[in-house]
């Protein structure tokens, strides 16, 4: 038997009570933090903690990529692989940035020359 205060089991993502002297645990699905930088809007599931959507800092829909996608800025929404450099006068070629994230800088950018 336990006391009303030692059902807490510290999931956030379990609902904990003491009835007639037992724990008894529900699972809700609600939001959580999985612990996991990469992650972003994790939500339980089953009674865990699991982790939603890669890591988006700067909202272009392209994650970053040190949490595994493939956005080489992701503090800023105009660098990402979907943008474009070129043609010659685009100001993404005068900004100094790899603005589609193919390893060339504006000088080396076929698309800008």
């Amino acid at each position: 038997m336990t006391e009303s205060g030692d059902c807490d089991d510290g999931n956030p993502c379990t609902e904990d009570n003491c009835v007639g002297g037992f724990c008894e645990r529900t699972h809700h699905s609600s939001p959580c933090d999985d612990g996991d930088p990469c992650t972003s809007n994790d939500l339980c599931v089953n009674g865990i903690c699991a982790s939603g959507d890669l890591l988006d800092a700067d909202g272009d829909t392209y994650p970053a990529e040190v949490c595994g996608g493939n956005d080489c800025d992701d503090n800023d929404p105009s660098v990402n692989p979907g943008a474009t450099e070129g043609p010659v006068g685009d100001p993404a070629c005068i900004d100094t940035l790899d603005n589609d994230c193919d390893d060339l800088t504006d000088a080396e950018d076929p698309g800008c020359q």
